[in-house]
């Protein structure tokens, strides 16, 4: 596994190390927030590939 992966590893575990400390009467009140939030923006990066909403055209200078 590389380094970016590992990274990217970490930064998905690593917020929810911080769970148990979170007040559960707050865990739940934003608890939808948060599902409807990451759902939206999974969404948006998984239609993004097939359509290319982010490739950015031309080379290191016009980037």
């Amino acid at each position: 596994m590389s380094m970016p992966n590992i990274i990217r590893i970490i930064l998905l575990v690593a917020p929810w190390l911080s769970v148990p400390v979170i007040p559960i009467k707050s865990f739940k009140q934003f608890l939808p927030v948060t599902l409807f939030a990451s759902t939206l923006v999974t969404g948006l990066c998984a239609l993004a590939v097939p359509y290319k909403w982010w490739v950015v055209e031309g080379g290191l200078k016009n980037k």
